[in-house]
């Protein structure tokens, strides 16, 4: 397996993710969607506290994508990160992330 490959979700720090997210010259690592299913609270805290400083086009983008993710493998739970999204001012963001939420069964 690659070296890319091999790391863990706990390999990974949320201060990573966000460091990515804000980068916008670089394109998001794919393997870091893994990282952001089943995210802690203090995950969520620290990326509600950044959202809006993530450029629409990745925040769209992301929900995109762990909608994607969701769909080859329903291990995977990216609905804090969809719940992030359903407040976002753009709407097609949020209507993404309600699409994706769709995907899970309520509580």
């Amino acid at each position: 397996m690659s070296d890319s490959l091999s790391l863990t979700q706990n390999d990974i720090t949320i201060e990573s993710i966000i460091e990515a997210l804000l980068n916008v010259e670089e394109t998001f690592p794919p393997k870091y969607l893994y990282r952001l299913s089943d995210l802690h609270e203090k995950d969520i805290k620290a990326i509600k506290e950044i959202w809006y400083e993530i450029p629409d086009w990745r925040r769209r983008g992301l929900i995109e994508d762990t909608e994607t993710m969701f769909e080859r493998d329903y291990l995977l739970s990216y609905e804090s990160l969809c719940r992030i999204g359903i407040e976002d001012e753009n709407p097609q963001i949020r209507f993404l992330a309600l699409r994706s939420l769709g995907g899970y069964e309520a509580p």
